[in-house]
């Protein structure tokens, strides 16, 4: 059996067109402060952009440069890291069960540095090979 294929695998891994963005939905567990001194865990889809190692390398050292005030608690750079992988919010819809707009959600979003940073600990777990979740 010298070069057979020995894989029963469903789903084959195949080399992606360098041409096209390549993207991939991920569920993010967001804590949302409640009444009472608690948190509500919610979830978020988030569409990432995929990149490169040396991309991913590049937009984290450009990040990291970036000071974070005295007393904020917040991952260095995280607006820029934030808008260098984010793409989309699928279904994240107001209080009235509208879909939101991406260019409002993001802004929103953004600015609450508790949901950026826990989006950006969400790509961070995706691309460390962690399950949704965990």
């Amino acid at each position: 059996m010298d070069g057979a294929v020995m894989s029963d695998a469903k789903i084959k891994l195949v080399l992606p067109d360098p041409q096209k963005p390549r993207t991939v939905v991920w569920p993010c567990m967001i804590k949302q402060p409640a009444d009472g001194g608690s948190f509500e865990q919610r979830v978020l889809d988030v569409r990432f952009k995929i990149l490169s190692q040396k991309e991913r390398e590049r937009i984290f050292d450009e990040a990291s440069k970036k000071e974070v005030p005295a007393g904020e608690r917040r991952v260095p750079g995280g607006e820029a890291l934030f808008d260098a992988l984010v793409v989309e919010f699928p279904g994240f819809q107001d209080e009235a069960g509208q879909p939101v707009p991406f260019e409002i959600a993001a802004d929103y979003l953004r600015r609450e540095p508790a949901y950026r940073d826990a989006i950006l600990t969400c790509f961070m777990n995706m691309i460390g090979g962690r399950l949704a979740g965990n």
